[in-house]
């Protein structure tokens, strides 16, 4: 096998490294082992929280770091906290306000580190994305967090064909906040500043890696930054049009074991 530079992969995880039945499959399950036996990092790069991450590193057994919403958090692999940042709770319900005085139709959820508070544990739209994530949420009160407390994230659910229209608005109305599509009915909050980008950059300072040597792999709006930054970036065969357009490597998609096939090229490359 022919070495070369490449020292982490930066995985998105929902449609990218699990299929529509959010299974990775055994294909890609053994080419990300053999990546990580070779002496490599891989890092789960993904807008869940924690929580909604953690059973698939166990299911798979994977030894591995996690960017988790949307890059507020990064968790190395002996499960520490190296980096957090987030909003506080004024600026979160200023967020909540404007969506309730607009009108908007979205359900939501407020992530920190070890919460996950919705606007209602019945909501289908909630309830669906609890058994997505195999993780429920910790209340629906904001009050359950405390007033330092570092909120990473909230996400919006949005109805069919709304999200550009919300989108737009909190952009407006919000610039001191960074909000991304992370699908056509997911929105997602964060602090300024914050996106998969700036936790990959921020992870490969405290680990002294060059981001020429990294790769990403990613499928949607909220990987595009994180997928421009790295040495490699590697595209979903199932990304929008206008993303697949940005970029010379498309990859299968993550219904094809796309990213076992491109890993396995990778692992071929030369210096």
């Amino acid at each position: 096998m022919s070495k070369n530079r490449y020292q982490a992969i930066f995985m998105d995880i929902d449609g990218t490294l699990l299929n529509s039945d959010h299974r990775i499959s055994e294909k890609t399950v053994k080419a990300l082992r053999t990546w990580i036996n070779s002496g490599r990092e891989l890092i789960l790069a993904s807008s869940r929280g924690l929580s909604g991450i953690e059973p698939i590193v166990r299911r798979y057994d994977l030894s591995c770091s996690i960017i988790a919403l949307g890059g507020s958090v990064i968790k190395d692999k002996n499960d520490t906290i190296i980096y957090e940042k987030g909003m506080n709770i004024e600026t979160v319900k200023k967020v909540l306000d404007f969506s309730t005085h607009e009108k908007q139709p979205v359900s939501w959820s407020a992530y920190s580190v070890d919460k996950w508070i919705a606007n209602s544990i019945d909501d289908p739209k909630i309830v669906k994305e609890a058994e997505i994530v195999e993780a429920s949420p910790t209340g629906c009160d904001l009050s359950q967090f405390a007033n330092d407390e570092k909120i990473g994230k909230v996400l919006f659910f949005c109805d069919p064909g709304t999200i550009n229209a919300i989108e737009a608005k909190l952009i407006i109305s919000f610039p001191q906040l960074s909000i991304a599509k992370s699908s056509d009915i997911l929105l997602e909050v964060n602090p300024k500043g914050i996106s998969k980008a700036s936790a990959v950059s921020e992870y490969c300072k405290l680990k002294d890696i060059a981001l020429e040597d990294t790769i990403a792999f990613g499928d949607n709006y909220n990987d595009l930054h994180m997928l421009e930054i790295v040495g490699r970036p590697i595209v979903m065969g199932n990304a929008p049009v206008d993303i697949r357009n940005r970029f010379d490597m498309i990859t299968l998609d993550n219904n094809h074991d796309g990213v076992a096939v491109a890993i396995s090229k990778i692992m071929f490359w030369k210096k």
